[in-house]
């Protein structure tokens, strides 16, 4: 509970409330059971019926305030 909490501080330290594909990235993220998501940017973009390149401009942003994570898993970069 105290992890949600801290999440939830961060979404709203970030101000995602402008943006309706911020938002429903998270929610994507926070949806899935797996903590590293194996997809490729193309794929997840596909799933939440956006373009590539706006997929890319908010998960740059949402890794920028921290909201979201990078992490390396057998030399690949997720």
């Amino acid at each position: 509970m105290k992890e949600q909490i801290k999440f939830l501080k961060t979404i709203l330290k970030a101000d995602l409330t402008k943006s309706k594909t911020e938002i429903n990235l998270i929610i994507f993220f926070m949806e899935r059971d797996e903590k590293t998501v194996l997809l490729s940017n193309a794929e997840i973009a596909e799933k939440l019926e956006i373009t590539h390149s706006n997929f890319l401009r908010t998960a740059k942003k949402l890794l920028k305030n921290n909201v979201l994570g990078q992490r390396t898993v057998k030399g690949k970069e997720y």
